[in-house]
């Protein structure tokens, strides 16, 4: 995932946007042609990227939240830049080496997991603390324990947000939204489970 798409997620997300129809329109370009833009051939012209900007700023969107670090940026203090999938693409991707160029963003962060990477959050079964368009870093190098968040991908399908717990091989997911119920597994029913690291979260939202 490029960084434009990334950007173009949040954007979509703080002007509660359902179709990128309307974002194309905003942008002054066809949805074939934004498309294109978001693949990086061509690359997207100058003017659409004001006109981002402009319109990230209207809408009340943090631009630090959908900068991203070049590699060949010098890391500032402890950051470094690590890469960034949709949620549609977590559960193919178990590091930061295995995801495809085409699905990359990439964001800052200070997590030492050399594995890290960072999935952008859907749904709202983690609410009021996690919302969809968060963006959640995890390491794919350390062990799950009782009363962390999770991201768990299972064997047969699916990716997951949750607090884990765990006795023995009995696995139980709580979400802390109420309208959801916990739900319990065997360690066997999982792909992976990666302990969550930190979030970048969008501070406005209408």
């Amino acid at each position: 995932m490029s960084d434009l798409h990334l950007r173009l997620f949040t954007l979509q997300k703080a002007m509660g946007i359902k179709k990128k129809e309307k974002i194309a329109e905003l942008l002054n370009v066809s949805r074939t042609m934004l498309y294109n833009y978001e693949q990086g051939d061509p690359p997207p012209p100058r003017e659409l990227l004001l006109t981002l900007d402009r319109l990230e700023r209207e809408a009340g969107v943090e631009q630090s939240f959908t900068s991203s670090l070049k590699e060949d940026t010098p890391a500032y203090g402890n950051f470094r830049s690590i890469g960034v999938t949709g949620w549609a693409h977590a559960g193919e991707a178990e590091s930061y080496e295995e995801i495809p160029e085409h699905w990359k963003g990439k964001i800052p962060t200070e997590c030492r997991d050399p594995k890290a990477f960072a999935v952008i959050l859907e749904g709202d079964s983690m609410e009021p603390k996690y919302s969809e368009g968060d963006l959640l870093v995890v390491q794919p190098t350390e062990q799950a324990h009782s009363g962390c968040l999770v991201v768990a991908k299972f064997v047969n399908d699916g990716v997951i947000f949750r607090r884990f717990e765990i006795t023995g091989k009995i696995v139980t997911l709580v979400p802390l939204n109420p309208r959801y119920q916990a739900s319990q597994h065997s360690l066997e029913d999982f792909a992976w489970i990666y302990p969550v690291w930190g979030r970048w979260t969008q501070v406005w939202r209408k």
